[in-house]
């Protein structure tokens, strides 16, 4: 075994990385697990290298360590990108490794040759190559929880090579707006707060709960405030339609005041009904909010000033109430969609340690429906909105988390592109629940009318044959006494089962119609 492998094994561990998650090559990638294995570092074999980065990202987004995944050059580093770009998305901090062609390799030899750098350039924060193990391995680790945290990527060439490190841009200067925020925030008699992702990666995040105002989150936010407290407004989209609690909430609202707020983690930015501020950590990311000011820090004094300033307001209770209310109402009328289905789930699975959502309508309804209760009991592709990461995400939660049970909820669409992965699950008998919410159709689009009902309509939408095929408990239900029954059958701790839920697509279609 390569002594530079056992070294990079080593490292890894030094740099909190706790599983791997990958298909291997024969070779130094071959190597590297080994060592890893001996160091008592598990590998996961996924079913495509895409699911392992997706997997390797919320593993290590769910155990607040250094998520990573392995493959072969070429090829194996070109499936694997779209879990990478998944990362990118949700800001993961994330390790991919891919075995290399290195600079000593003839120009000639052309069998699965691909300029990884570059392939990786829009994804990945820091690209390097190994050098020595242990000075790489904590560039690339820095790099990757660096606000904006994302992926990082590692080369292994076959023969020794000098190092090569391309890392993150430096953030720029700090700004200069401090003193009108504080003056706006000051006068303020009716402020509400729009919180990004930022807040559940900071200790400030924790005061939210003690606000007296409306506090909103973005969807990659969503639970670092107790979403059953008496201010928590839900999540802001930007895109809200007449029943959402942003467009019920905010016409109310004096300011806006966004901690962390990034156009990345909106479906629409656009100008608030009100003056608005953010205060962010980096630049260049609050265009599209109209703010009066946008105060970039270096640190997180200001958010805690401004917090302080916050504690001493108190309006809109019964506004952010009546809004949270009236949103549950309209998607819990109907007895069989997927409202009554998450509610079923709240009653009878109390205990659920991560709910993990796919892209659909069903996640929309899941936005205003389930009440997550902590930053790390909500997962989905908050940002990307990716159909098909669900699936694999839910595992990657588990594996880091098997104490309490893991719920994914995916539609038509999403379930069909990592389903061999139901296998992983039974094998390490992972307590998750596979719920697939079927409507026949792709329903976020088949409602467009005059279009193609085609490439919107699932042929044989069912698969809970397929999994009962994996060994996967699985049943089909029909409305809530079904579900009811499955899910009181369902033991947890001895592995995985999988539930098809059925609904009217003209229903299902209808929804969400009045909230986004």
């Amino acid at each position: 075994m390569s002594e530079r492998v056992v070294r990079l094994a080593e490292a890894l561990l030094e740099h909190e990385v706790r599983a791997v998650f990958g298909i291997s090559g024969s070779g130094l990638s071959l190597q590297l697990i080994t060592a890893l294995e001996q160091r008592g570092v598990p590998f996961y074999t996924a079913s495509h290298e895409a699911a392992a980065a997706i997997m390797a990202g919320a593993a290590g987004w769910r155990t607040g360590t250094l998520g990573c995944s392995l493959s072969i050059r070429g090829p194996g580093l070109g499936n694997a990108l779209a879990g990478i770009l998944t990362n990118h998305y949700e800001q993961r901090a994330a390790l991919s490794i891919a075995e290399a062609l290195g600079p000593l390799t003839p120009a000639g030899m052309m069998h699965k040759r691909l300029e990884h750098a570059g392939a990786l350039a829009f994804c990945s924060k820091a690209y390097a190559t190994l050098g020595e193990p242990r000075e790489t391995l904590a560039g690339l680790a820095t790099a990757a929880r660096a606000e904006i945290p994302g992926p990082v990527h590692l080369d292994l060439f076959a023969e020794d090579a000098p190092a090569l490190r391309v890392s993150a841009s430096a953030p720029a200067a700090e700004g200069r707006a401090g003193d009108a925020v504080r003056r706006l925030v000051e006068r303020a008699a009716r402020p509400v707060l729009v919180v990004g992702g930022l807040a559940t990666r900071r200790r400030w995040g924790a005061r939210l709960a003690r606000l007296r105002v409306p506090v909103f989150t973005t969807f990659a936010a969503k639970g670092v405030i107790d979403e059953r407290l008496p201010f928590a407004a839900g999540v802001f989209t930007g895109d809200g339609k007449a029943r959402s609690p942003e467009a019920r909430v905010l016409p109310e609202a004096d300011l806006v005041v966004g901690l962390g707020l990034r156009n990345l983690e909106i479906l629409r930015p656009r100008a608030f009904p009100c003056p608005a501020v953010v205060v962010d950590l980096v630049d260049g990311v609050a265009e599209g909010f109209a703010a009066t000011h946008v105060w970039r820090t270096d640190g997180d004094e200001p958010f805690e000033e401004l917090l302080s300033l916050l504690e001493a307001r108190c309006w809109g209770e019964s506004v952010v109430t009546e809004a949270t209310a009236e949103v549950r109402r309209a998607l819990l009328a109907d007895p069989w969609l997927p409202g009554a289905v998450y509610d079923c789930l709240e009653r009878e699975l109390p205990g659920v340690g991560c709910f993990v959502a796919d892209a659909g309508w069903f996640c929309t309804v899941a936005e205003h429906v389930w009440r997550a209760t902590s930053p790390t009991a909500f997962l989905a592709s908050a940002n990307g909105r990716s159909m098909g990461t669900g699936l694999p995400m839910a595992i990657g939660a588990a594996l880091a988390d098997r104490a309490q049970p893991t719920v994914c909820a995916m539609g038509d669409g999403g379930v069909r592109m990592y389903v061999a992965d139901v296998k992983l699950a039974v094998e390490e008998r992972l307590p998750i629940l596979f719920l697939l919410l079927s409507d026949g159709r792709l329903g976020s689009l088949a409602g467009a009318s005059g279009l193609s009902r085609r490439a919107t309509t699932v042929a044989g939408p069912s698969w809970f044959r397929v999994a009962e095929a994996m060994d996967c408990a699985a049943q089909q239900v029909k409305d809530v006494d079904g579900l009811v029954a499955a899910l009181r059958r369902w033991r947890w701790r001895e592995g995985p089962m999988f539930i098809e839920a059925v609904f009217d697509p003209e229903r299902y279609a209808a929804m969400t119609r009045e909230i986004r």
